[in-house]
């Protein structure tokens, strides 16, 4: 009977080990691209700062390497975009947008779109119209004379 117990409780043991690190990989796993999709998510807002910044006016603005450098870095980043962003609807929003098509959502709009793609919150207390963009309109004219 001795020896009985010699075997089994190894035995158990390993199982048990293994069982708590396999589930304990898969939550760390998920941890991880929980991470990575907020780190994504960052890179919307980042681009989409970086579109707004000059409203319009990058041609007046910049030097001709500076124009080709910001085309550049935006069109990266709308490369970028549209790899990683799996819901259709939000990346076709996004890139009707971008080419200003008639009826398109605004900046705020698609930001939230993709704050729910990343939130697990059901409550959505929070609307495009809390979003702070600066400079503030009336502001725009004078910093763009």
């Amino acid at each position: 009977m001795e020896n009985y117990w010699t075997i089994i409780i190894p035995f158990i043991t390993l199982i048990i080990g293994g069982l708590i690190g396999y589930f304990s990989g898969i939550k760390l796993e998920s941890y991880r691209f929980e991470i990575r999709r907020r780190e994504q998510a960052v890179k919307i807002a980042e681009f989409f700062a970086k579109w707004i910044k000059y409203r319009g006016r990058e041609e007046k603005l910049l030097s001709k390497k500076e124009l080709v450098d910001y085309y550049e870095d935006l069109t990266r980043m709308s490369f970028e975009i549209s790899l990683w962003i799996e819901d259709e609807e939000v990346l076709k929003k996004i890139m009707a947008l971008l080419s200003y098509a008639k009826g398109a959502p605004n900046v705020r709009e698609i930001l939230i779109k993709v704050r729910d793609l990343i939130s697990k919150s059901k409550t959505k207390s929070f609307k495009a119209n809390n979003i702070i963009v600066w400079p503030k309109d009336e502001k725009v004219n004078e910093l763009f004379r």
